[in-house]
């Protein structure tokens, strides 16, 4: 519960960090709607957990991809 819960705070807290920068404004939209669809998929049981778990791994992995490419 407490990675889901601090998961999405640093999603909200990141979308809030990128759109400072220019060069992130796109993947701040990106980590917005990761934020959003995250909570929506909290609310339904069963197997939208793995969903949301799938979907967090999916934005650490673009996050990853785009680090590695800007440096």
């Amino acid at each position: 519960m407490i990675f889901v819960l601090a998961f999405l705070v640093a999603l909200f807290a990141l979308w809030r960090r990128f759109e400072v920068y220019p060069r992130w404004r796109g993947h701040a939209r990106y980590t917005l709607a990761t934020g959003i669809l995250a909570v929506l998929l909290l609310l339904l049981p069963g197997v939208a957990y793995y969903l949301f778990v799938g979907m967090l791994l999916a934005w650490i992995e673009v996050t990853a991809i785009r680090l590695w490419r800007t440096s």
